[in-house]
């Protein structure tokens, strides 16, 4: 399951109404959004406990995290609550019938110790934390970890693989530039490649463990091949839909097909798409890069559904193969950025009741109005085998919004449509977040603005 943890200033949250009320809008987004939130707090303090516990009690994916050192009397005063959720505590001596042990292995803890978290794990659930190697800051787990990329890359594949094997929970370093990430804006994965030091220093964003962790998840090497889900990011797609490959050496040079087209080959390579079912189909590309780049082609609408190898064949003959999940729906919408977050792409249509109709481009501020009926049409991939329009659920600046039409869109092989009627009260609500589900399946969230704030 993926969690965010969401720490909490316990003399605000116990004073400011404001801060309270934003505390929980946070947690419903996130759960929303098919996110666990842990909630926690520097503070052992039982009022402050009580008063979380109670604002959250009825909230099954929320989950209570205490810090070091807390007592009995927070874990009494979160039960006093009515609040039945788990709580995550590092004191084993904590007595509750539904306590998470945390636990923080570095890269220094012994066999010993992780055969013990190992045990713990027999009898309790543990949330294993704390295993940020702390590159560039002289810390005592930086200087654990191997100097050679590939022995350190080894090394953490070995410990996650440990905590699997022992159904241990983990969560490893932070979603931020030189953490996991180099970048907020594309997102790209750090690696150990770039070698670092342990001195405190200012550090090189784009060194951390972010592709090493991505390897694991997606049970590869580091150097090998990723093909994703173009809008959501996971291994899951559509028949139909449009995958990114990421790697090392993909094409010879770097080609667009010309419009209109769909190739089979461009950049000196060809995409085979091998289904469940043991067929091999060519796909069609919308675009090759070369080098240590990205390819971008769309899964073959008749694949059947289940685990599909996509294979890279060069035109020297070598090949490199990735996995991906065919589905029915992942679905997603294009965004003005090509990077599946912001602004949509979109076309807004506003019906008068005098009879004029005025059509508008979706990046812009949308003027809502009372007796005008406004829609939006949103482009997007990876929806068309939706089974029924009940089946779309669809939500704007919080609000439930009327679904008109989807499916198949005109101009492209791959390209599907969604639109929906926008809800009047948003007037004036400025930039607000647009997602929907489709069987249940969640979308990227994406951008609308309606004029103000």
């Amino acid at each position: 399951m993926n969690a965010v943890r969401l720490p909490l200033d316990a003399s605000l949250y116990l004073s400011d109404s404001a801060y309270r009320k934003r505390a929980r809008a946070v947690a419903d987004v996130s759960n929303h959004l098919e996110l666990l939130v842990i909630l926690e707090a520097d503070t052992s303090s039982p009022e402050f406990w009580n008063a979380l516990a109670s604002d959250f009690c009825d909230d099954p994916n929320i989950f209570f995290a205490l810090p070091a050192g807390a007592t009995q009397d927070s874990v009494d005063a979160i039960r006093a609550a009515r609040a039945s959720q788990p709580i995550v505590a590092s004191d084993p001596d904590l007595k509750d019938t539904n306590l998470i042990a945390e636990v923080t292995p570095g890269y220094t803890t012994s066999s010993d110790e992780l055969d013990r978290i190992a045990h713990v794990a027999e009898s309790r659930p543990v949330l294993a934390d704390g295993m940020d190697p702390g590159f560039f800051t002289g810390s005592r787990e930086c200087s654990a970890v191997p100097t050679d990329p590939a022995a350190a890359a080894a090394m953490i594949e070995r410990r996650l693989t440990f905590f699997d094997d022992h159904n241990v929970s983990w969560t490893i370093s932070s979603f931020q530039p030189g953490k996991m990430i180099s970048d907020y804006r594309y997102l790209i994965g750090t690696r150990l490649e770039r070698g670092w030091t342990c001195k405190q220093q200012k550090p090189d964003l784009a060194v951390g463990i972010g592709v090493a962790v991505l390897s694991h998840l997606w049970r590869t090497s580091p150097d090998g091949l990723f093909p994703v889900n173009c809008m959501l990011g996971g291994f899951a797609v559509a028949r139909g839909a449009v995958v990114s490959i990421y790697g090392p050496t993909l094409a010879d040079h770097q080609e667009s097909p010309k419009p209109g087209t769909w190739p089979y080959h461009l950049g000196g390579v060809s995409i085979r798409v091998t289904d469940s079912k043991g067929v091999a189909r060519l796909a069609h590309m919308l675009y090759a890069g070369g080098g240590w780049q990205i390819i971008s082609f769309m899964v073959p609408q008749a694949s059947a559904l289940g685990p599909a190898d996509v294979t890279i064949v060069r035109d020297d003959g070598s090949t490199t193969t990735g996995r991906i999940v065919v589905t029915d729906v992942a679905p997603g919408l294009w965004t003005t950025n090509a990077e599946s977050r912001g602004g949509v792409v979109g076309k807004v249509t506003q019906h008068f009741r005098d009879g004029r109709v005025r059509v508008s481009d979706a990046a812009k501020p949308i003027p809502l109005a009372a007796n005008v009926r406004t829609t939006v049409r949103m482009p997007g991939t990876g929806f068309r085998y939706v089974h029924s329009r009940s089946s779309v659920q669809v939500t704007i600046g919080g609000k439930p919004a009327k679904v008109v039409s989807f499916g198949p869109d005109t101009g492209t092989p791959y390209d599907d449509q969604l639109t929906v009627e926008i809800p009047n009260e948003l007037k004036d609500a400025g930039d607000v977040d647009v997602w929907f589900t489709v069987d249940g399946v969640l979308s990227n969230v994406v951008r609308l603005n309606f004029g103000k704030s």
